[in-house]
């Protein structure tokens, strides 16, 4: 008897701590993945770090929100954020994205930055989203810091600092092409190329639009304030263990106040 008893306690006891173990294991990966869950934020510290220990009001648009919304402009994914506004000023072709509606003309104390670096327009005191050579399809995510707590980004920083990252031309290998067509005449194209070798990788994106804009004013005088714009950038990357380079290039061309014609796409 006793024999049979140490016979069946053995393995009762190695299915307990097997039980124990795979509870566990079980636990980390549960905790692993909650932890992996966790957006990082780069904008508020300059540095990367998880959400929920970021003190400031922070609004991030991510990449699947962003192709979802289908916007064709950068600076119309700000109307989802908290307390700005985005509507055209004097012109279709001049956005202007304010922060609860201060400074219509001329928003200061918004920085806007592109990967971390600065494309304020100083001498104008706006950005020129209509000429910002970006397109929305190489736009990785959107953080936008609301509140004085971002300071550490120097002037104009005070408000808020919209910090538009791009995506990786590692995320984007291979070709895409995509076309827009509006009722009222609005069009947009895209297109983008984007390789490998070795530890380099590129990508070259190019775009042509149009908008309509309004053909008459509120006193019902002839205003035609459509534009045409088209842009091009690209941006080579290379990444090592222990060092990292990246060159953005962009260059963009507006014709303003001008009347659009409507574009009819056909597809075979």
């Amino acid at each position: 008897m006793r024999g049979f008893f140490l016979s069946l306690n053995m393995p009762a006891s190695a299915e307990t701590d097997n039980f124990l173990l795979a509870t566990e294991l079980s636990d980390e990966t549960v905790y692993e993945s909650f932890i992996d869950s966790i957006p990082v934020v780069v904008t508020p510290s300059k540095m990367p770090q998880p959400r929920v220990d970021v003190s400031s009001s922070l609004s991030v648009l991510d990449g699947e929100f962003i192709r979802r919304v289908n916007m064709q402009y950068v600076e119309d994914l700000l109307q989802f954020v908290p307390g700005f506004s985005v509507v055209p000023y004097k012109t279709s072709s001049q956005k202007v994205a304010s922060y609860h509606g201060t400074q219509l003309d001329q928003y200061r104390r918004i920085q806007v930055l592109v990967n971390g670096r600065s494309v304020y327009s100083t001498g104008l005191a706006r950005v020129e989203w209509a000429t910002l050579p970006l397109n929305i399809e190489d736009v990785a995510r959107v953080e936008v810091n609301r509140g004085p707590n971002a300071a550490s980004y120097g002037i104009n920083s005070f408000f808020a600092v919209v910090n538009i990252i791009t995506r990786s031309p590692l995320e984007t290998l291979g070709n895409s092409m995509s076309a827009y067509s509006g009722s009222r005449g609005d069009y947009r194209l895209y297109g983008q190329h984007s390789g490998l070798n070795g530890d380099w990788s590129y990508r070259a994106s190019a775009s042509t639009s149009a908008v309509h804009g309004f053909d008459e004013d509120f006193d019902g005088n002839d205003r035609h304030d459509g534009h045409r714009s088209s842009m091009g950038n690209m941006l080579i990357q290379k990444e090592t263990v222990n060092s990292s380079f990246d060159l953005d290039i962009g260059a963009s061309h507006l014709k303003d106040k001008v009347e659009v014609r409507r574009l009819w796409f056909r597809f075979v």
